[in-house]
């Protein structure tokens, strides 16, 4: 029998995500210092309609129009054919709460303004919804490829949270092969970036699924990157699950195509579809460009889309 994955706090993953999707948290870490954090007694969470989440956005900073086919799905889709590529969606996430904005995701910086279209900055994203860089308090960092970590550049002084798989993997397990070191994924420019953030005491290391704020939990799931997370933000009726790159498409989850570009196992990417569906919540994809159909009616203008409330 496969033994059952817990999170730090020894809670089993299936009842983690029962109590994260009611909004009862293994742990309520909601300090705002990650030292008094370590320190304060552990409570349980908010209730269903009083976790303190305002609003949760999708941020669609660019679009990237020639995706490769095999990479969106394993092996193609239809299976085996070679198709044209996608029009891919590049996004992030903003969280707000009454007190705290969080990012999910940072996007790519100006170095990548080329190479999609409609590209748009962090700070002019920002601005869309009456924030600045400087307003951001917290980043929750999916996976450190260079389409979600590159805009850190733009971000000061947030504390920034990862999977302490994720970081090793980039920063210890990668290098040490000469394909990883000549490809992008992950760059030296990332890697470099994920260093500066611990050596400025800026960067939290988790180890599994944990209960970040009130209402705000994450879900390691790896598959598409060692030590991926997906965030699940409990509000008044169905959870939104921030799914990123644990689902790069709609198709991916919705007909049982995994995606085709992964650096973990491919059993995990699949069974990161299974934790999803558990939530029973609203999916955000991290490229499909069929988020602008289904939440147009959401659309506070083309690149931003107001998901809850």
């Amino acid at each position: 029998m496969e033994q059952e994955d817990r999170d730090e706090s020894g809670v089993s993953r299936r009842d983690f995500m029962k109590m994260a999707s009611v909004g009862l948290g293994a742990s309520a870490v909601a300090a705002a210092g990650f030292a008094a954090d370590a320190k304060a007694e552990a409570k349980p969470s908010a209730g269903p309609t009083d976790s303190g989440v305002q609003a949760v956005y999708v941020l669609k900073y660019a679009e990237f129009g020639s995706f490769p086919n095999y990479l969106a799905y394993w092996m193609g889709e239809p299976l085996y054919s070679n198709q044209p590529p996608l029009n891919y969606y590049m996004m992030y996430w903003l969280i707000k709460t009454k007190d705290r904005n969080i990012l999910v995701d940072v996007g790519s910086g100006t170095d990548f303004a080329k190479r999609y279209q409609k590209y748009q900055s962090p700070d002019a994203m920002l601005a869309k919804v009456g924030l600045k860089p400087s307003d951001i308090d917290t980043i929750i960092l999916t996976h450190p490829h260079f389409d979600h970590l590159d805009g850190m550049d733009f971000f000061k002084t947030p504390k920034v949270l990862i999977q302490r798989a994720a970081f090793r993997y980039a920063v210890e397990e990668s290098p040490e092969f000469r394909y990883f070191r000549n490809s992008m994924y992950p760059r030296k420019k990332d890697t470099y970036a994920l260093v500066d953030l611990m050596w400025d005491n800026r960067l939290k290391l988790l180890d599994g699924d944990k209960e970040l704020f009130p209402g705000i939990s994450v879900i390691r799931v790896n598959g598409h990157y060692p030590g991926l997370q997906i965030v699940i933000v409990k509000t008044g009726g169905k959870p939104v699950v921030i799914a990123g790159d644990a689902v790069h498409v709609y198709d991916n989850i919705e007909k049982d195509r995994p995606m085709g570009l992964f650096q973990g196992e491919v059993r995990d990417v699949v069974k990161a579809y299974e934790t999803i569906r558990e939530f029973d919540g609203i999916v955000l994809s991290g490229h499909d460009n069929k988020v602008g159909e289904r939440f147009k009616d959401k659309a506070i203008d083309e690149a931003v889309f107001k998901i809850y409330p």
